[in-house]
């Protein structure tokens, strides 16, 4: 079974491409315009890749990123910028970088990248978002 993947953005178009791009290639999709909300979601929900926007408003994403690793210790991190080259070249070490303006085939690289394949049972899509929905997370 595919990854669990969280998108973190306030930029609901970055959402829309991003969880697009990804559902087609397998992945489960949950994508959060709130980073307060996502933030709630990974103390219950253990996520396999955050992709997260560096600049979100109540936080950022290297924080967020950080918080979030702390709730869910295998988590892999993709930060988002549209100047993910200049970031990438500032930490190295860091999480990777994903540059808002992305083709779909390089983008979907990246995250297979990421994570393998994992075999681990997990909660199906649904039972997922009707998690998130009974919480108003999403």
């Amino acid at each position: 079974m595919k990854a669990l993947v969280a998108v973190v953005s306030e930029d609901s178009e970055f959402l829309d491409r991003t969880t697009l791009v990804l559902e087609k290639t397998g992945y489960l999709m949950v994508p959060f315009l709130d980073s307060r909300k996502a933030l709630q979601a990974f103390e219950s929900i253990k996520f396999d890749i955050l992709i997260a926007a560096v600049v979100l408003g109540s936080s950022n994403g290297f924080v967020f990123a950080e918080q979030a690793h702390k709730l869910c210790p295998d988590l892999q991190v993709l930060l988002a910028s549209r100047l993910a080259q200049k970031a990438a070249s500032l930490f190295s070490g860091s999480p990777a970088f994903l540059n808002y303006a992305f083709t779909a085939e390089n983008f979907a690289r990246q995250v297979n990248a990421l994570l393998p394949v994992s075999d681990r049972t997990r909660d199906t899509l649904d039972d997922v978002r009707c998690y998130l929905q009974e919480h108003s997370l999403c």
